[in-house]
């Protein structure tokens, strides 16, 4: 996770999490008797303020686009009025209102924020169930806050277009609307501004995902080839052997394994969890690894007058493999060079 540590989590949340949906996840420490913790993953709405204002807007332009087409096919009280006080009007018009539509939204916009054990782990913003970005988040919003505000400055100022031709009291309830979806406004304007503010963060809680992967342990890219045989009492091993360069302890029960002339890095299991004070009695720098099917041979030269064989001190089950930087094509065919199956006696 974000935070440094490592977790189990159910199979069947990871992609959950991933894309950062909404709901409460278990998340195990990997290690022994690790605590169990809630992820939660939180969801707000960015833009309750700017749709409600955009409703209520729309509701204005359907009342003033009925007036401007009542008052210009003179029906109704309306067209009547007009046609009245056409004659008596006292003011020139500032503003021209003309028949206008209805405003859309730019849809769901959330925040969704990931916490462990009150910890954030991420934040991601969505529109639409879709990740954005931060940036893009605060351009939208601000895009249509902006255009909001533009058209009720323009109605407003067009009411006085409507002074002899509709009802004061209409107008006046118009005005008030107006003045409601500009504090809608305000208050987007002022959500957009805390979300600029917000420390920035990854916009997924999981930093890399060991087990399971693309491959699991028994996936056939796992699987290395070697052969095996008893002859005069003695275990023969055919198979690729390397030295180990790296063991990075993840957990108890997973070890990060670098093999010497190996891009790969193996995510290997020993067979029962392992306390830090015995770690090293599974495997160390220096030891020879033979890969054998879904396993790694752990062994050391043997001594004395065995000197000439390997004492198999352990093995490791292959639960996944990172196959590391792509190499060029000459470098693949020397690395298949010198992966040939060299033989090792037990003893």
């Amino acid at each position: 996770m974000t935070n440094g540590d490592t977790y189990t989590i159910d199979s069947s949340d990871l992609e959950r999490i991933t894309c950062m949906n909404a709901g409460i996840f278990n998340t195990r420490q990997a290690r022994l008797n690790g605590r169990l913790y809630d992820l939660e993953i939180e969801e707000v709405v960015l833009n309750d303020s700017m749709n409600e204002a955009i409703s209520m807007l729309n509701a204005v332009i359907r009342r003033i686009n009925w007036w401007l087409t009542s008052t210009k096919n003179g029906k109704g009280a309306v067209g009547a009025l007009a046609r009245k006080l056409s004659k008596t009007a006292r003011k020139e018009k500032t503003v021209e209102l003309a028949l206008a539509e209805e405003q859309l939204g730019p849809g769901r916009l959330t925040k969704n924020c990931a916490l462990l054990n009150q910890d954030m782990l991420a934040i991601a913003y969505k529109l639409e169930g879709r990740k954005i970005t931060k940036k893009d988040a605060i351009r939208i919003m601000g895009t249509h806050n902006r255009k909001i505000k533009a058209m009720v400055r323009h109605f407003e100022r067009g009411m006085d277009d409507f002074e002899y031709k509709v009802d004061s009291t209409e107008r006046k309830k118009i005005r008030s609307e107006l003045e409601k979806v500009r504090n809608k406004i305000d208050h987007s304007e002022n959500m957009r501004h805390r979300i600029d503010e917000d420390e920035d963060f990854s916009d997924e809680p999981i930093v890399k995902v060991i087990y399971p992967g693309a491959n699991g342990p028994t996936d056939p890219t796992n699987w290395q080839d070697y052969q095996a045989r008893i002859t005069n009492g003695r275990l023969h091993v055919d198979g690729k052997q390397f030295t180990v360069t790296r063991a990075n302890w993840i957990s108890n029960e997973m070890i990060e394994v670098t093999l010497s002339q190996h891009p790969a890095k193996f995510l290997v299991a020993p067979l029962q969890p392992v306390d830090e004070a015995s770690r090293a009695d599974e495997v160390q720098i220096g030891d020879i690894a033979i890969l054998a099917g879904h396993y790694i041979i752990i062994a050391v030269p043997g001594e004395g007058e065995f000197s000439w064989g390997y004492i198999m001190t352990n093995y490791l089950r292959i639960n996944s493999m990172d196959a590391g930087a792509t190499q060029s094509k000459r470098g693949q065919n020397r690395r298949a060079q010198r992966e040939v199956l060299s033989t090792a006696i037990f003893v």
